[in-house]
């Protein structure tokens, strides 16, 4: 038997939030040819606190994660929380050991790499949606250390995105919304990390200017719910693995939706104002999904309250715990 060698992952899904990338890790999970992590979201490439709502791992030493209690640690201490509680409904000793190397070793490239042992003579990845938000240079650095990966970019409309943020933050703190004012959803939804991942023009010339466009598959959320199988055919082409279609059965409905609620027209309105003129210009320029997100926006007022035109100065800190 080969020995097992530890690899940097084959490819990376590197957003955007709430546009599918559960979806994405439950079909890419379950496929027999693919290994990813049990935990989502790993944080390495944007550890750094110069990103909003930086990551769990943003201090090297686990001791200082584990028992601090400035934030962003309680994200980590969650994980951590959460991977105890799995090791002890389904004892298993590879899981275990995965999880006591993520939690208590300090993060660096060899780290990173071993986190990825497991999936040895697979296809290995991990979705993280906060590495849409990397800037060119990081980019540039994530190149030369895995210059053949491969990435995933999964687009939403971002009005929708957005309310989506809005509704998942606000279940996930139990504060009901119509306890919101009008004034602080719209501060809710214009959130800088939330303003920033929706972003699409800007993510994508930061992306393409450092990647070849055969190493970096674009696709949209309206094709989770209008096509699902033949999306995730064309993602595992793009990976190299056998074209399964799902391979998931509950990936035939939503997974981690949020609850339903009718977006305040005020507040689709002030969305609209502020991300149409994106949206035009990647209509003009590729047409497609983004086409019909402009054909959408066309029975929203555009009229937008001055406060929305500044950055909110929201972090993600005022909508998570």
């Amino acid at each position: 038997m080969a020995k097992k060698v530890a690899q940097f992952p084959h490819f990376l899904g590197i957003g955007a939030a709430r546009a599918g990338t559960t979806w994405l890790s439950k079909n890419l999970g379950s496929h027999p040819e693919i290994w990813i992590p049990l935990i989502k979201e790993l944080h390495y490439f944007t550890r750094s606190a110069k990103y909003e709502g930086p990551s769990q791992l943003i201090d090297a030493n686990p001791f200082k994660r584990l028992f601090s209690q400035k934030k962003p640690y309680s994200k980590y201490r969650r994980v951590a929380r959460r991977a105890i509680a799995r090791n002890i409904a389904r004892p298993s000793l590879r899981r275990l050991k995965w999880d006591a190397n993520y939690l208590l070793r300090s993060p660096g490239d060899n780290w990173y790499k071993s986190l990825f042992v497991q999936g040895f003579g697979k296809v290995t990845g991990e979705i993280t949606p906060r590495y849409s938000m990397l800037d060119e240079d990081d980019i540039q650095a994530l190149k030369a250390l895995i210059p053949q990966v491969k990435l995933i970019f999964i687009m939403r409309d971002p009005v929708e995105r957005a309310w989506s943020l809005v509704k998942f933050h606000a279940k996930r703190n139990n504060v009901p919304l119509d306890s919101l004012s009008s004034a602080e959803l719209q501060r809710r939804a214009f959130a800088d990390v939330i303003v920033q991942q929706s972003d699409y023009e800007a993510i994508l010339a930061r992306w393409r200017a450092v990647f070849p466009k055969e190493q970096l598959l674009e696709i949209h959320y309206d094709e989770i719910s209008e096509r699902p199988d033949a999306l995730m055919r064309r993602i595992q082409s793009f990976l190299g693995v056998t074209e399964y279609g799902l391979t998931d059965p509950e990936t035939q409905r939503k997974i981690n939706g949020s609850f339903e609620s009718t977006m305040p027209a005020d507040l689709r309105a002030a969305l609209v104002a502020h991300y149409r003129p994106m949206v035009e210009r990647l209509s003009a320029a590729e047409g497609g999904y983004f086409t019909r997100w402009l054909d959408g926006y066309r029975d929203a007022s555009i009229s937008m309250p001055a406060f929305v035109a500044q950055s909110s100065g929201v972090s993600i800190e005022t909508l998570s715990p």
